[in-house]
């Protein structure tokens, strides 16, 4: 019997509008017993966060907007502009 499990899709933007291209992503899928590198193809899977959504994807979390620190633009530091997406999918595994 199929049962419900959950997909996790983080997309880092080049900007802050949900429209912005895809610059980073990774894929978390509790629906398929794929190893992580089969699940992460050469290109991102979406060009933005607005083909994700319009393809099923919700939006559950965005990161706040942080300000560029002044001195500090030549420092490795996280990623800006993550968007954080769920879709349910039916799944044959327990």
């Amino acid at each position: 019997m199929p049962t419900i499990r959950q997909q996790v899709l983080q997309l880092w933007l080049h900007g802050p509008q949900l429209d912005a291209p895809v610059v980073a992503w990774s894929l978390y899928d509790g629906a398929t017993q794929k190893a992580p590198d089969d699940l992460l193809p050469d290109r991102p899977p979406y060009g933005s966060a607005m083909q994700a959504m319009r393809d099923g994807w919700r939006v559950i979390g965005i990161a706040p907007a942080r300000p560029a620190i002044p001195g500090h633009e030549f420092r490795t530091s996280f990623l800006h502009h993550e968007v954080i997406l769920e879709r349910l999918q039916e799944s044959a595994h327990v």
